[in-house]
């Protein structure tokens, strides 16, 4: 093994909201008002459905998470994948705090108008999105407008995707808060999808009749539940039993490696209580204190970095990790511990954290021999640490974020060969 060197790895993109708020948002860290008693039903009248489009709204939304969380209600959000790229810390907090998340096309467009491969292009750039936010959407499309078309339908059957509508429509975008209650309530039975909007002008009003709407149809025997990848109210009763944590399925490809970590009692947390917010993605500073913690390093100063605060929780890790020689940070005098970590500067700081050799061999077609990167690349997929993101051909997709569930399998395997 070779003692271990200094490397920079190259800055990713800046995600300008930082992780650790999206975490406080879906901790229920906000400044919402008590909730009031939960109106008691046995829910014996049925299911119905609340979804909302046009979203993520950064006024709106909150408040709308605010009052579901308030309430214990789950709904399914219709996303604007532009809109998702503005606010992603929304995004994944409404994925955090268990709401399905679905598609509403990149730019709102009229899917009537499109061509085949152009309605395709704004579906898949809107789940890109909703991914790139610490999100997974649910391959169902919910065209805007209710513009739709059976070669609609047959494309985006083709590309993978359900399609839904609604059928309970209360035009809550030009309605009274009075209104909007009424008709809902006036029309919903079990099986009812409810069309709301969090994204346009009028979404005050919907806000004020949200509760009447939830207290109403308590009342009545109704309950709520959220979609599921074909369009279907999801059924009640027992959910599957989960992984290591509520959001991490016994059945995830990383859920093994996360029950590792999660055991070892130091190394991965969640990112709130009982969650651990797989799809989230790795910040730089994140990825200090993860290493930090598993090759047990002892804590450093993280004081010649000009961009860390003292009070970080992940200041020490970041200090510990410079000390060690794994990084000297992405510029001088600089760390950037809120930009998310690229698969290929992943592999540079795996390869020096645990003493990898270089190796130049060309595995992978994406990965050009003049990247600063490539030899640390070649030294993960050697030693099994990091695998290739395709089963179709050598691809290593090197300029992808890296999610907390494949942090967890990369760090597990270092491990692995460190015992050896």
């Amino acid at each position: 093994m070779q003692g271990r060197r200094h490397t920079s790895p190259h800055r990713g993109v800046r995600d300008p909201l930082a992780f650790l708020l999206a975490l406080a948002l879906a901790a229920g860290l906000l400044a919402a008002s008590p909730a009031p008693p939960a109106a008691a039903t046995s829910c014996s009248a049925g299911y119905v459905a609340l979804t909302f489009d046009d979203g993520p709204s950064s006024v709106h939304t909150p408040r709308l998470l605010d009052l579901l969380a308030q309430r214990g209600v789950d709904a399914t959000f219709f996303v604007v994948g532009s809109r998702v790229d503005s606010h992603p810390a929304i995004v994944r907090r409404t994925g955090v705090e268990g709401h399905a998340l679905a598609n509403h096309t990149y730019r709102h467009e009229r899917l009537t108008r499109l061509g085949d491969r152009q309605i395709v292009a704004t579906v898949e750039a809107t789940d890109r999105a909703i991914r790139r936010a610490g999100a997974e959407p649910l391959p169902l499309v919910r065209p805007p407008g209710g513009a739709t078309s059976q070669r609609v339908r047959d494309t985006l059957a083709k590309a993978g995707y359900a399609h839904i509508l609604w059928s309970v429509d209360p035009r809550d975008w030009e309605a009274t808060s009075s209104q909007i209650a009424q008709r809902v309530l006036t029309g919903i039975r079990h099986g009812s999808v409810v069309l709301l909007h969090d994204g346009g002008s009028n979404a005050p009003q919907m806000l004020t009749a949200l509760p009447r709407i939830i207290d109403g149809a308590h009342r009545q025997g109704l309950c709520f539940t959220t979609l599921d990848a074909r369009g279907r109210l999801v059924p009640p009763g027992p959910r599957p039993v989960p992984g290591p944590f509520a959001d991490v399925a016994a059945s995830h490809t990383h859920a093994p490696a996360i029950a590792r970590l999660k055991e070892s009692g130091t190394v991965a947390a969640g990112c709130a209580p009982d969650r651990y917010c797989p799809a989230a993605p790795v910040t730089r500073a994140q990825m200090a204190t993860l290493l930090a913690r598993s090759l047990q390093l002892p804590a450093g100063s993280a004081a010649h970095f000009d961009d860390v605060s003292p009070s970080s929780p992940h200041a020490p890790g970041i200090g510990a990790v410079a000390a060690a020689g794994i990084t000297v940070g992405c510029a001088e005098d600089a760390y950037c511990p809120d930009e998310a970590v690229r698969r290929d500067q992943m592999a540079s700081f795996l390869a020096y954290a645990f003493e990898l050799e270089p190796d130049p061999v060309e595995l992978f077609v994406d990965v050009p021999t003049s990247s600063v990167h490539a030899p640390a690349v070649g030294a993960v997929a050697q030693a099994g640490v990091a695998r290739g993101c395709s089963s179709d051909g050598p691809a290593y997709c090197p300029s992808e974020e890296v999610t907390r569930a494949q942090m967890a399998s990369f760090l597990v395997r270092g491990l692995d060969l460190e015992d050896r």
